[in-house]
């Protein structure tokens, strides 16, 4: 059979159609036994590839297609030397387009007057890609087979055993031209399409990629109708020669198999008959497994005489000229000893079981490099299944003692594992940009590439730029997703033809990968070149990835590193440092917020907003129920709240509250007894594997792995079966089997290992210790960093729920960021919205510092407006900034607003004439800076008396709304109007009106859509009035009816019936109705926000989380 080695799919980014698996699964159910990958100019999709032709039983065969305006060259790697030389190749290529902003798949560029440095670029890497390729072809052994149907290169390129003319069955009306060249041929099918018709969504997608309209995109660029699978399976019927060719009036070209051979092509039948032999030798000699052992980064000792490119030596001299072996036990046994003190026997055996893994699989360098990177930062939090290993817990890397709390290791490492560990570490989310350049400048850039994510079509998304590529205005595409949101079968019912086409496309090309994005904290270190394993080239941001996502990063055995960013690490360090300012020191080496009564009695009672990971309203609702808030149950609690797992949880806080249960089979009750019986962790499924169903550890992690991917269907049901069987064959009842499978489902998708959760459930400890102990210094933080789950507004009404007063910020008072004090959040100056991070920055100079105590010698007060426009440089829109804040009325000496903002915008106007345009003001706005001063004095005038230059209590709440994204002294509820004086009951109140039907008015602050067991959505809504939050259920009817409304957020009327459910409250909601919107003074600025200094991105008005 003639193999294909001409195939393109949908990672031939914005040009092909087709997923990898679906031509797997087309050439599998063809017959076909190999089947090549050759998309265009990347090897994006090879892992994808390689994992579909597993599970198919295909063997693949690894390429690429270099295109150039010269023509194109299907490159075959035939070794492993083969597959680097074709990665540093595409490496090089994309170096080229990336320096003048091109992605690396470019393959066109639009010509015209703003492009000609995309078209000389372009222009460059096709010469890049011919020179490189030449010599590749006269080399003795290049590890690759080039086929190339390009006239122009195959005349220009001496013959040589590794290059042939490609008679491609796509093209075949260049076969004379080509075999004329003197090169071998190789006969291949040529795969793009499964059907013809999908040659529009290819013109789509490429109009995406090049900016311009379907129309304009021209048929050359488009792969020919003779590319899709039914002509390459016809081909391959009729035989090695017994062909037939015919062309229709538009010149493509179709197979037919039952035809004979005619005199057209009697001439070339002993060309055909070699193509065909050099198909099958190509096949049978190209390689198939491109992925070799682990590729680790690599520590090198301190004084050690041979370098190393691409390790790191210590930083101080305690492992100089050691072997990392030796090193890791050290470092080991000195972390254990501060842990523990003197070592019971317990950890000794622990640590040498660890350590005699970890050597075994030649994994101490990795654990070495973590423990290098880690000293970059003040706090971090180890999580994931490394948190289960005693060595990270010596290191420092973790902080949960694995032994305590019962962890299992073997879920992170075992002997019979083939996939390398992965220890993940969060810092602090500001910090986190900084730990990863240093880990570069570490050890080298060549040797470091952060994991890419490959960016799908989503939906919406691939609807406007589909749109777009139609010649749609803006406007209108906005409108129509707008229609489509609130209903969309009523939008596309009442759409014309053009829309519906539109509409068609865009669910064709979802889900098809669009771009390369930054894996959030991924990275890989290799002791050689990044490009000699993996094809890398630079985002838009200039970041340097792997083309391979973390999945495919993993497959190829690149051991990455995740350095992850956690909100709640700069909370809780926040924090401290506010509490240290303060006067107050903790000792941290002594800190045991587990074991505090107060901390554990408050995450009892899900009092808990700001605390992370337990302050959503379903991990809330769940302390409310359990009313246990220990750290053993924190940690169960952190993990069975996973989507799938709804009933489970329903029967765990029935068990835990007493209800007699006995186990599906006593080998559970023994695994699973600190969790009731119930699987609750995900080592949980391979631990039930092994007891239940007689698996291997490797089989039963290999089984835990398919259920956290998403197309996990074949796989999973292959899995199913070993499962059933290994269970029968111990004796295990069929009822049984079926139950403890539907509790292995829920493990579906989305599950934490016990070592995470454990990780997750101290870092809740921490954050609820300074929560119930200092709360005005701990909710200050919350607020600085933005918290998590909830908006700037909601955090506010926490704070008063609590009790504490916010204070206005203010630039004498104030700190970049909020702090707290006496009960008391005073607002930060980084928290109002307009300020750039320069002028932040020139006001804290300005006055000696930003947390420079008051009365310090060198703290310089600003002591009248006048002073201030005098020493802090700023624009008119600042201007306007600092005085609807409020952070000019402590010097404002009497002065209402407007004629403090007419002050400053005089100062700045003189200031800007002074230094000249360009210094301050570009030219254009000095020159309107009339109407900016006009427009902003009736702007803030706006909140002054006629009568009085001092602010009205409410004006002064609206203007807070509009700068801070928030009121501070009262609850914006009291700013719509008519919402505080209806007959309602106050939230508070709920617990003593269970069962009856109540009227609310309430703020949404967060909203989580889910899917019936039906696949009806539905939502749970969670509200907030002056005095409590309150979660809300909007079944499918509801959410049907009120989505509409709700998706814009602000005040609502809420009308329902209280439930409760294991003593935590619920409004089921029977009405709804939206309140008329706070007014505003002006529309709330957009200005991008001054990073480090904690601008709230969740902000304005309709402020409201969806998840």
């Amino acid at each position: 059979m003639l193999t294909p080695l001409v195939t393109h799919s949908a990672y031939s980014l914005l040009w092909g159609v087709l997923t990898p698996q679906q031509l797997v699964e087309a050439a599998a159910s063809a017959g076909w036994n190999a089947l090549a990958l050759t998309d265009c100019n990347g090897m994006y999709g090879l892992p994808v590839f390689l994992d579909a032709c597993k599970e198919r039983g295909l063997r693949p065969i690894v390429g690429v297609e270099c295109t150039g305006g010269w023509g194109r060259v299907v490159t075959i790697a035939r070794t492993k030397e083969g597959f680097s030389r074709l990665t540093r190749l595409l490496s090089a290529r994309a170096a080229v387009l990336n320096e003048a902003g091109l992605p690396a798949y470019t393959r066109f560029v639009t010509l015209g007057r703003d492009n000609k440095q995309h078209s000389e670029a372009l222009a460059k890497a096709d010469t890049l890609l011919w020179c490189e390729l030449a010599a590749i072809a006269a080399m003795s052994d290049p590890g690759l087979f080039l086929l190339s149907d390009s006239p122009i290169f195959l005349r220009e390129v001496p013959c040589s055993p590794w290059l042939f003319a490609l008679l491609s069955t796509a093209h075949a009306s260049q076969w004379r031209a080509l075999l004329k060249t003197g090169h071998k041929p190789v006969l291949s099918p040529e795969i793009t399409f499964l059907e013809p018709g999908q040659r529009e969504v290819q013109r789509l997608l490429a109009a995406i990629g090049l900016g311009v309209t379907v129309r304009e995109v021209p048929g050359l660029m488009l792969a020919p109708e003779a590319a899709a699978f039914e002509y390459a399976r016809a081909a391959d019927n009729a035989g090695e020669i017994g062909l037939s060719l015919a062309s229709d009036n538009s010149g493509s070209a179709a197979w037919f198999a039952s035809a004979p051979l005619e005199s057209r092509f009697c001439d070339l039948e002993s060309s055909l008959a070699e193509a065909a032999t050099a198909n099958r030798c190509i096949t049978e000699e190209a390689l198939s497994e491109p992925f070799g052992d682990f590729v680790f980064p690599m520590w090198q000792a301190a004084g050690a005489t041979d370098e190393v490119a691409g390790t790191c030596a210590p930083n101080d001299d305690a492992g100089a000229g050691i072997s990392a072996p030796v090193a890791l036990r050290r470092l080991a046994y000195e972390g254990a000893a501060r842990r523990y003190g003197s070592l019971p026997p317990a950890v000794r055996e622990r640590l040498e079981y660890e350590l005699g893994i970890i050597e075994e699989k030649g994994f101490c360098d990795y654990f070495l490099v973590v423990n290098e990177i880690i000293k970059k930062a003040k706090r971090i939090c180890g999580r994931g299944s490394a948190a289960a290993s005693i060595v990270s817990y010596a290191l420092g890397i973790t902080d949960v003692d694995p032994i305590a709390h019962n962890l299992f290791f073997d879920r992170f490492l075992n002997p019979g594992r083939k996939d390398p560990p992965d220890i993940d570490v969060d810092f602090a989310w500001d910090e986190r940009d900084s730990v990863l350049e240093e880990t570069v400048r570490m050890f080298g850039a060549e040797h470091c590439a952060r994991v890419a994510n490959h960016n799908c079509f989503r939906f919406r998304g691939a609807l406007r730029d589909t749109a777009r590529a139609f010649g749609m205005p803006d406007e209108e595409t906005s409108a129509m997703e707008r229609r489509i949101e609130h209903n969309r079968d009523a939008a596309l019912a009442s759409a014309d033809s053009v829309w519906k086409d539109i509409f068609l496309l865009a669910i064709r090309i979802t889900g098809l990968p669009r771009n390369l994005g930054t894996h959030s904290g991924g990275i890989i270190i290799v002791p050689g070149n990044s490009a000699d394993h993996v094809p890398v080239e630079r985002t838009g941001s200039g970041i340097l990835v792997t083309a391979w996502d973390k999945d495919g990063v993993e497959d190829a055995g690149l051991v990455k590193i995740d350095l992850l960013g956690n909100r709640s690490l700069a909370v809780v360090r926040d924090a401290i440092q506010n509490l240290h300012e303060n006067g107050i020191e903790l000792d941290l080496e002594r800190w045991r917020p587990e074991e505090d009564a107060d901390t554990i009695a408050m995450i009892a009672r899900g009092d808990t907003m700001g605390v992370f990971y337990v302050e959503s309203p379903a991990m809330r609702l769940l302390q409310k129920k359990t009313g246990v808030g220990d750290f053993a149950h924190l940690v169960i609690h952190s993990s069975i709240i996973r989507p799938a797992a709804n009933r489970y949880i329903e029967e765990y806080i029935e068990r835990l509250k007493g209800k007699a249960w006995k186990p599906l089979h006593p080998v559970l009750a023994e695994l699973f007894s600190e969790t009731y019986g119930i699987m609750c962790y995900q080592e949980d499924v391979s631990k039930v594997a092994v007891a239940l169903a007689g698996f291997s550890s490797s089989d039963a992690d290999a089984i835990r792995k398919v259920l956290t991917k998403k197309d996990r269907g074949h796989r999973l049901e292959m899995w199913k079966q070993r499962f059933y069987e290994g269970a029968a064959a111990r004796g295990v009842a069929p009822d049984v089997i079926d139950a403890v499978w539907d509790m292995i489902m829920s493990f579906s998708g989305y599950s934490f290992v016990k070592a995470h959760s454990a990780s997750y459930a101290m870092l809740s400890f921490q954050s609820a210790w300074l929560r119930a102990h200092y709360p005005a210094e701990f909710m200050a933080a919350v607020l600085s960093n933005h918290g998590g789950f909830y908006s700037t507004l909601a955090y506010a009404s926490e704070a008063r729920r609590m009790g504490l007063e916010l204070l206005p910020p203010d630039v004498n008072e104030s700190a970049l960021r909020c702090k707290g004090k006496d009960g008391a959040i005073r607002w930060g100056l980084g928290m109002i919205a307009g300020l750039s991070e320069s002028t932040l920055k020139a006001l804290v100079e300005a006055r000696g510092g930003d947390t420079t105590p008051r009365r310090s010698s060198i703290f310089r007060p600003f002591v009248s407006v006048e002073d201030f426009a005098a020493r802090v440089p700023f624009s008119r829109e600042e201007a306007e900034a600092f005085v609807g804040s409020g952070a000019l009325d402590s010097i404002a000496k009497g002065m209402g607003r407007p004629a403090v903002l007419m002050a400053l915008l005089k100062a700045c106007t003189a200031r800007a004439r002074h230094a000249g345009p360009g210094l301050f003001e570009d030219p254009e706005r000095i020159s309107r800076g009339a109407h900016i001063s006009s427009t902003s004095h009736t702007r803030i005038s706006s909140e002054g008396s006629p009568s009085s230059s001092k602010t009205s209590e409410r004006r002064i709440a609206l203007s807070q709304m509009q700068w801070l994204g928030t009121t501070l002294s009262c609850h914006p509820l009291s700013l719509v109007p008519g919402a505080l004086q209806m007959p309602r009951l106050q939230a508070v109140a709920l617990d003593r009106h269970i069962g009856e039907y109540v009227r609310l008015a309430g703020w949404l602050i967060t909203a989580k859509e889910v899917l019936t067991t039906h696949e009806e959505p539905m939502e749970f809504l969670t509200f907030e009035d002056e005095t409590a939050s309150f979660e809300t259920v909007l079944f499918p009817a509801g959410y049907k009816q009120f989505r509409p409304a709700l998706l814009e957020g602000g005040a609502f009327v809420v009308e329902g019936r209280v439930e409760e459910s294991h003593g935590a409250i619920t409004v089921t909601i029977a009405a709804l109705r939206r309140l008329p919107a706070i007014p505003k003074l002006a529309e709330t600025p957009r200005a991008p926000p001054p990073s480090g200094f904690g601008y709230a991105s969740k902000f304005g008005y309709q402020a409201v989380s969806r998840n």
